[in-house]
Parts: structure tokens; C-alpha cells; sequence
């Protein structure tokens, strides 16, 4: 069944129209109040679009964003948006759409009309993303950074080797963290290295512990990536120094990926004792809840460690 007769059946809900009503008259008040003078009222019509692309399951939403010439009037609109943190917010809501409503095939058993639909506007927002790209702002190029990357144009790793020189808070690095975990492999060598580069500098001045974690598992999770074995000292001297709820899943995906063709006998004595002071501080460090999770990846690490390197008995008291 399509997505306009699943429309279709939920319109016979009285219940299920006067919600559409209300989602279109909302979505239509905030399109024409972009082109308000009044920068509020269009950082209140951003917000607005915002919030509906990201609505739960709703394909009413679908329809309204991919009327004809709503998509290129949008476009339009930001690229003519004076204000730059309303543009990124304008740039954020074609990720959200796409996401929700045009990404998720399994989610939505798209027909073969619905895909072609899809194709072309994947099409149109990959062109106008590159578009940005030249003369965008920092918070932009954010938003620009990820389209790409969830469109898996790994242009987006370009982009991010410049924005994390000017931005990289929790939320940016958290952001970042996320695609490289899932398109990390569509780095190239010549990326990596701008990468590392970037994220070595912010591991070096960061004051911020979260902020540090999540770049010590990029950059040692590329080294390894790229057959650098010292990907594990650097997560050893992380693991060493910082409370590692931020760090200790990731560490434990990357064993599971590159432990068996990057770590020495002696990386793996050094993570092993590291691994087992973790659990044992756990209690001391962390709540419940957190002491479990924490404890979970650090078990399974430990084995790992323990597994690919042949140790049958290691001296934690040393």
C-alpha cells in the first residue's frame, strides 16, 4: 500500500483529518511567515517546520513537504534568510524531512512510485546542499556537513575538517561522533589526515572531559581504521585519565573491529589492567545505572583484549 492510500485509509478517522487540518494549517501559516520581515516571527516559522518534519509517523507531513514548489521556494528562503542560526535552522529541518520521510526504507515499505519520488528529491537536496557549501557560514556548514554525510557524500568529512577548527562543542562533537560512526568507512586517506589533524588539537586544549572522550574514540578509532596500532595507547591514556561513560562503548566496538589485526601483546597487558581497575573503581565512580553499563563494555573489552592476545593470566596488583 502506498503512502497516500495509507493517507487515504486514515482520512476515513474524523479524528484522523481534523489532525491533518491542523498540521497543514500550522505548517502553511509558518511557510508564509518566512518571508515575514519581523526575524522573530521567522525564527518562530523555523521552529515550526522544524518540529513537524520530525513528527512521528505521520505521512500527512510527507504530502505537505513534497507539494509541488514547497521544496524550491524553500530552498529559496534560505538561501535569502539574513539571520545565519535561522538558515541553519531552515538547513536542519531538510535533514530532519529526509530522515524521517525519505531515508527510512525499511520503516516505510516505499512502492516503486514512492521510490522514484524519493530519488529525485534526494537528488535535488544533494545539489542544493552543495550549493551551500562556498559561501555558508560555521553553523551551516554544520547542518550542510551532516546532509551530506546522511545522503552518504563524504564531501561531508571535508566540511567537518573545517567546522570543528571553529566548533567544537559537546553538541557539534556528539553530532560528529554519530556519522562517523555510522559512514566512518567513506573516509579517505587524504581526509583522515585533515581529520586527526583538527582532533588533535582539540584533545590538546579542550577543558571539557566529554569533549575530549569523543575525540580520543574518532581519532583512535581512524588510526586503527587505517592499520595504525596506536590508536590503543591513545585509548589507553584516555581510559587512564577520565571517568569513561563517553568512551568505553565506543572502545569496546572498536576491539571488536581491529583487535585481532592491531594490538600488541603489550597494549593489551596495559588495557587489560586498565580495563580491570575500571570495573573494580566502578562502584566509587558511578550510580547504579551507570555502573552497569560502564561495567557491561568493560567486560566484554577485557575478554577481547584477553582472546586475541593468548593471556591466560595477567597480575592486576603490579
Amino acid at each position: 500500500m502506498t503512502i497516500d492510500k495509507r493517507r487515504e485509509e486514515n482520512l476515513k478517522s474524523n479524528l484522523y483529518k481534523e489532525l491533518e487540518a491542523e498540521i497543514f494549517e500550522d505548517l502553511d501559516t509558518a511557510f508564509v511567515n518566512l518571508k515575514s520581515s519581523d526575524l522573530t516571527m521567522r525564527k518562530k516559522s523555523a521552529k515550526r517546520l522544524s518540529w513537524n518534519s520530525r513528527r512521528e509517523t505521520f505521512y500527512s507531513v510527507r504530502v505537505w513537504f513534497l507539494q509541488d514548489g514547497i521544496m524550491e521556494e524553500l530552498f529559496d528562503r534560505i538561501i535569502e534568510e539574513s539571520d545565519e542560526k535561522t538558515k541553519a535552522d531552515l538547513v536542519r529541518t531538510l535533514l530532519f524531512f529526509y530522515d524521517r520521510y525519505i531515508k527510512q526504507d525499511n520503516y516505510w515499505n516505499w512502492s516503486k512510485e514512492e521510490k522514484i519520488v524519493n530519488k529525485a528529491y534526494i537528488k535535488m537536496l544533494l545539489d542544493f546542499a552543495h550549493s551551500l557549501i562556498d559561501k555558508a557560514s560555521t553553523d551551516v556548514l554544520f547542518e550542510t556537513a551532516n546532509i551530506l554525510l546522511s545522503l552518504e557524500d563524504n564531501t561531508g568529512w571535508d566540511i567537518y575538517s573545517k567546522v570543528l577548527v571553529k566548533r567544537n562543542n559537546i553538541n557539534v562533537m556528539e553530532w560528529f561522533s554519530r556519522y562517523y560512526s555510522r559512514y566512518g568507512d567513506t573516509i579517505t586517506v587524504s581526509q583522515k589526515i585533515a581529520l586527526i589533524d583538527v582532533i588533535t588539537t582539540i584533545i590538546q586544549k579542550s577543558k571539557n572531559s566529554i569533549v575530549i572522550q569523543i575525540g580520543t574514540y574518532v581519532k583512535a578509532d581512524l588510526l586503527l581504521r587505517f592499520s595504525d596500532g596506536t590508536g590503543w595507547d591513545m585509548y589507553a591514556d584516555t581510559l587512564e585519565s577520565y571517568n569513561c561513560i563517553s568512551l568505553i562503548k565506543e572502545f569496546r566496538n572498536s576491539c571488536m573491529l581491529y583487535a585481532d589485526k592491531s594490538m600488541s601483546k603489550d597494549q593489551s597487558i596495559r588495557l587489560s589492567k586498565i580495563l580491570t581497575n575500571t570495573i573494580k573503581n566502578c562502584k566509587d565512580n558511578y550510580i547504579e545505572g551507570i555502573q552497569n553499563y560502564v561495567t557491561s563494555y568493560a567486560k566484554e573489552s577485557l575478554d577481547i583484549c584477553k582472546k586475541y592476545n593468548n593471556i591466560t593470566y595477567i597480575n592486576f596488583k603490579e
